[in-house]
C-alpha cells in the first residue's frame, strides 16, 4: 500500500471507530435521559465522561488534517467549497430533524419549540453543533492563517488562556457552550499544524499502551478535578490522550476490522445526521410498543440502527445519485468543454 493511500485509509478508520462511539455516546445519554439507565449510576457516568471527552475532538482534529489541499485553493476558494459540504447539510438537517421534533413532539426527551428552528443561525440544533462549530474553524482557518498569516499557535495559546480564565471565574449561564466551541476549536487547529509535521502517526504496541494508560489516568484526574465537566480545562489532556489512543488503534487495524471501520468512516458523515432520528425511533418503539426496558438491549439496538439505517439510506441516495442533493458528497465538477 503506498503512503497516499494509507493516509487514506487510517483516516477513514479513525472516522469509523469514531462515528461508534459517537452512535453509542448519544444513544448512552438518550436512554438515561429516558430514565431507562439510571442517571446516577457509576457505569453510566464513567462510560459517558470517558467518550465524551475525546470522540467530538478526535472528528475535529481529522478535520484540521484534512484540509491542506483545499486550503492551497485560496481562502476564497476554499471556504466556497464549504458551502454544499457543510453549511448545506447544516441547514438542510436542522430543519429535517427539527421538523420532526416539531411534528412528534412526544418522541424525543427535550423541549423543541418553533424558536429552536428559526433560531438554528446563532444557536445549532441538537448534535449539529458540529456542523456549524466546523464552520467556523473553517474560517477562522481562512482569515487568521491564510488572510493574515498569523501562526495558528498563537491561537491555540490564546484559547487554552481562556478556558483556564473560565475555568477559574465559571460564569454558569455563559461557560458550556463558549467553552466547548473553544475545546474544539484548539483541536482543529492542532489538527492542522500536526497534518504540516507529520503523514501518517504510527507507534509500537509498547507506546499505545502507555498511551492507553495515559488516557485512563488523565479521565479520572479529570473526572475528579474537573467536576465531571467535558468543557473543563481539566479534560483537555484527556481528550488529546483518548483522540491520539483511537488514531493509534486505526493505523494498526489491518484485514476485515480495516475494511470494516474505513466503510464506516466514509458512511461517518451520513450516519452522524441521521442516527439521533434513527435512535430515537428505535427507542420509542421498544419502550412504547414493545415495552422493553432493558438497558442492554435498547443500547445495542439504539447503536445498530442509528449505524444501520443511516447506511441504508446513504446507499440508497448513492443508487438514484442523490448524495449531493442530501448535503452528504461534494457536487460532481461538470466536466469542462475545450474551446
Amino acid at each position: 500500500m503506498n503512503r497516499a493511500a494509507e493516509r487514506i485509509a487510517w483516516l477513514d478508520a479513525a472516522k469509523g471507530l469514531g462515528i461508534v462511539l459517537v452512535v453509542f455516546g448519544h444513544v448512552l445519554r438518550g436512554t438515561a435521559s429516558a430514565g431507562i439507565v439510571p442517571l446516577t449510576s457509576p457505569a453510566f457516568q464513567w462510560s459517558d465522561f470517558g467518550v465524551y471527552t475525546f470522540h467530538m475532538p478526535l472528528f475535529f482534529v481529522l478535520a484540521g488534517w484534512t484540509v491542506q489541499y483545499s486550503l492551497s485553493k485560496g481562502p476564497a476558494n476554499f471556504l466556497r467549497g464549504k458551502i454544499p459540504t457543510v453549511i448545506y447539510p447544516y441547514f438542510l438537517w436542522s430543519l429535517i430533524q427539527g421538523g420532526i421534533q416539531l411534528l412528534l413532539p412526544g418522541a424525543g426527551n427535550n423541549a423543541f419549540t418553533i424558536d429552536n428552528l428559526t433560531g438554528m443561525l446563532l444557536v445549532p440544533i441538537g448534535q449539529f453543533w458540529f456542523l456549524y462549530t466546523l464552520m467556523a474553524c473553517h474560517i477562522i482557518l481562512a482569515v487568521w492563517g491564510q488572510l493574515l498569516r498569523f501562526s495558528l499557535w498563537i491561537l491555540i495559546a490564546a484559547g487554552l488562556m481562556v478556558m483556564v480564565v473560565l475555568e477559574v471565574v465559571r460564569p454558569i449561564e455563559i461557560t458550556l457552550w463558549p467553552t466547548l466551541m473553544i475545546r474544539v476549536i484548539i483541536f482543529y487547529l492542532l489538527g492542522v499544524e500536526i497534518s504540516r509535521r507529520i503523514a501518517t502517526p504510527s507507534a509500537s504496541l509498547p507506546v499505545t499502551a502507555l498511551v492507553a494508560i495515559a488516557f485512563v489516568a488523565a479521565v479520572i484526574a479529570a473526572f475528579y478535578l474537573g467536576e465531571r465537566r467535558i468543557e473543563s480545562i481539566w479534560a483537555m489532556p484527556a481528550g488529546a490522550l483518548g483522540l491520539t489512543l483511537l488514531i493509534l488503534i486505526a493505523t494498526r487495524l489491518k484485514g476485515r476490522a480495516l475494511d470494516l471501520f474505513t466503510r464506516l468512516g466514509e458512511y461517518s458523515l451520513s450516519i452522524y445526521v441521521m442516527h439521533i432520528i434513527c435512535a430515537v425511533g428505535a427507542r420509542v418503539i421498544l419502550s412504547k410498543i414493545l415495552h422493553i426496558t432493558d438497558p442492554a438491549v435498547h443500547i445495542l439496538v439504539g447503536v445498530g440502527i442509528g449505524i444501520g439505517a443511516p447506511i441504508i439510506a446513504h446507499l440508497v441516495l448513492k443508487r438514484f445519485s442523490l448524495l449531493p442533493w442530501a448535503g452528504l458528497a461534494a457536487p460532481k465538477k461538470r466536466p469542462q468543454i475545450a474551446t
